[in-house]
């Protein structure tokens, strides 16, 4: 059994503040504050042996204050020894595809051959859609674009993707090398649309068993 932990600041005090739009107090208990605090039970993640540290993406609000899971795990692949990390999830329609990619590519570099466990999803919330300047109508599309990107990136040096949204001309990008990511995002787009990106270094489909092979069970849904 794999066991982890969502290690996330909720600055749960504020939340009448904020919804009161009162913004000519500060929190009883500031952001920063809260955490130090959050930051203090992460680093009981690993010796209490639990296996993995969890991250996810919000903006705007007191809910889970990690705007960038990937700069926060990058902060926890620093700080630890033995864990594997997660995103629960990235919400792929706020990032730039080229960047994400070199981005999750760095974390693995940096976790020294420990596990990065994706989870990507859509989100929800109107708020950060909108402050974010991303139209949540169209999320869908963006969704399948910033995933099929990913998958074209991986394992290769150079890419391009010509999509709806995105059109991405020859492109490098930082490798990690690990094949992971292929292997999970088989898994979560099995019907992508190989015609609308080409990858000189990218393998069929067939060929990517032995890279599936070294995934666990999986842990994480597309939401």
């Amino acid at each position: 059994m794999h066991c982890g932990v969502m290690v996330t600041g909720y600055n749960q005090g504020d939340w009448e503040r904020l919804l009161a739009e009162d913004y000519s107090r500060p929190p009883a208990v500031s952001d920063a504050a809260n955490m130090d605090d959050t930051l203090y039970l992460g680093e009981l993640v690993e010796p209490l042996g639990f296996d993995s540290i969890w991250a996810t993406e919000h903006y705007g609000s007191a809910y889970s204050m990690q705007p960038n899971p990937l700069q926060y795990l990058a902060y926890w692949a620093g700080r630890t020894r033995r864990v594997d990390v997660g995103t629960a999830v990235i919400v792929a329609p706020w990032w730039n595809p080229v960047r994400l990619a070199s981005e999750i590519s760095m974390l693995d570099i940096l976790l020294k051959g420990r596990r990065l466990h994706l989870g990507i999803g859509r989100g929800i919330a109107p708020h950060e859609y909108a402050s974010l300047g991303y139209p949540m109508a169209q999320s869908h599309k963006y969704f399948y674009d910033v995933v099929q990107i990913l998958r074209a990136a991986d394992g290769a040096e150079r890419f391009t993707f010509d999509g709806e949204i995105y059109k991405i001309p020859p492109t490098t990008r930082l490798n990690s090398d690990s094949g992971e990511l292929t292997a999970f995002l088989i898994r979560l787009v099995p019907q992508y649309d190989r015609t609308k990106f080409q990858s000189p270094a990218q393998p069929p489909i067939a060929s990517s068993s032995k890279s599936a092979l070294r995934l666990r069970k999986p842990c994480t849904k597309m939401l």
